[in-house]
């Protein structure tokens, strides 16, 4: 399952307030921020069978390619992918549920993605890569 939530804003004469107020964070047990070296850079293709990650622009834009893995150690070369794209304007978010890999690309420089995952490090050996080209 792949859910994509649009976040929302306020403004009033204090500033902006970015929030997503619909999302419930209550399974995730860590985080971490990508910051691609520049907007050439892709970051995948990376899946998991048994973890799932939420992802947030934190500044800039990403796009994040997301593909059902039909079978993680022989995957076939045919799938189709699909592209979300997150702004760190509107604070949208990415679900990505197990059994799907991802490809991710700042889509301008200086862009920042906040993941979430729902398993510690090292609490499960859940993590597959895949050559770039194998899907577009």
């Amino acid at each position: 399952m792949i859910v994509f939530n649009s976040g929302e804003s306020y403004l009033d004469t204090r500033g902006k307030l970015l929030f997503n107020n619909t999302l419930d964070l209550s399974i995730f047990k860590r985080l971490y921020i990508i910051e691609n070296r520049n907007n050439s850079i892709i970051r995948g293709w990376q899946g998991h069978k048994v973890e799932q990650r939420l992802f947030f622009a934190s500044q800039g834009i990403f796009s994040i390619r997301v593909v059902k893995v039909d079978d993680f150690d022989n995957p076939c070369h045919g799938l189709t992918s699909q592209e979300y794209i997150l702004k760190a304007s509107t604070f949208d978010s990415l679900l990505v549920s197990p059994g799907f890999a991802t490809a991710i690309k700042a889509l301008e420089n200086e862009s920042q993605l906040l993941c979430f995952s729902d398993y510690l490090i090292g609490e499960t050996n859940d993590d597959y890569k895949f050559d770039i080209g194998i899907w577009k």
